[in-house]
């Protein structure tokens, strides 16, 4: 349902809403297949939920659009885009009548009862409020099926594992996602760059230097959050490096490397996500944030630092 607080939803913006499909139902609403222009294999079923959506289109004078949109194995992202016409609604009434219509056409599909669910009831918006946020939605959403393939090449890296320890974490029970043996490369560097480095200052080009440079082999760990720590991780990277993220907020149960780029890099095994924090899916104050960062930055000098255990005979 929609999330942002005190947030009149009436307003002429555009809203990213996602809506999933019940576990239960064991049939896909669509099927992600890599020959396949985009992903997403356009059968009877894609075809008539997509003409359902627009039908609704049509028929709201207060909608402007509903695209793009996709339709996934197990959820869907439309954008919705409201426009200034007197008779507009609100938005979760756009979304209860696409529902109601992908409802119907899933029950005839799958020669379910009336009356049966198909969609869970809760469903879940971001409220676009700035131009720059735009394209940014527009290309998730038309990248998704390209990000689920991703996933699908190599589903062991895209696994959620809870309470995992290592000799490097010292006895720390953390969550992680992606290639583990990371953590063993032979050299395992911390990075910490101050956000008092700016672009085209000779500070910024000598603190670039060595990821400009970087060994083969080599594996950094740090929660790669200022703007001088993110371009020595794209420079790390570029040169087939691996990389270490310490996450503040937490990795959940379904959370996943947000971005083809950073997907690609998780399914080659160059990247690994991983955090002592509990994931809520809230927002954290920038204090909190703060001090989260700080002692991730302390965890990854140790991690570096650490010894490795005597091997077995």
């Amino acid at each position: 349902m929609p999330r942002l607080k005190g947030w009149d939803y009436r307003s002429p913006y555009h809203y990213m809403v996602t809506i999933k499909r019940l576990p239960e139902l064991r049939r896909p609403l669509s099927v992600i297949d890599l020959s396949c222009p985009y992903g997403i294999r356009q059968d009877g079923l894609v075809t008539a939920l997509s003409e359902e959506i627009f039908r609704v289109l049509r028929e709201q004078p207060g909608l402007e659009s509903v695209t793009p949109f996709v339709i996934m194995p197990d959820h869907l992202h439309i954008l919705f885009r409201l426009n200034a016409h007197p008779e507009r609604e609100s938005l979760p009434r756009y979304v209860q009548r696409v529902m109601n219509g992908l409802r119907y056409t899933c029950r005839e599909a799958f020669g379910l009862p009336d009356g049966h669910n198909v969609f869970e009831t809760a469903w879940h918006d971001i409220v676009i409020r700035r131009a720059m946020q735009l394209p940014r939605a527009v290309h998730y959403i038309r990248t998704n099926p390209q990000q689920a393939v991703i996933r699908r090449t190599r589903p062991e890296r895209f696994t959620h594992v809870h309470r995992f320890t290592h000799w490097t974490l010292g006895g720390m029970a953390v969550d992680l996602l992606g290639e583990w043996t990371i953590l063993a490369a032979p050299m395992l560097l911390p990075v910490r760059l101050s956000r008092s480095l700016h672009p085209g200052t000779e500070a910024w080009a000598q603190a670039m230097l060595p990821f400009a440079r970087w060994q083969y082999g080599a594996a950094a760990v740090g929660t790669w959050w200022s703007p001088a720590e993110k371009e020595a991780r794209r420079l790390i990277l570029s040169r087939g490096g691996r990389i270490v993220f310490l996450d503040p907020c937490g990795i959940g149960e379904r959370w996943h490397p947000a971005g083809i780029e950073a997907q690609q890099t998780c399914a080659d095994g160059r990247t690994l996500y991983l955090s002592p924090y509990p994931y809520t899916g809230r927002r954290l104050s920038n204090a909190t944030l703060r001090q989260r960062c700080e002692a991730l930055n302390a965890l990854a000098v140790r991690m570096a630092g650490a010894i490795p255990p005597h091997p077995r005979a």
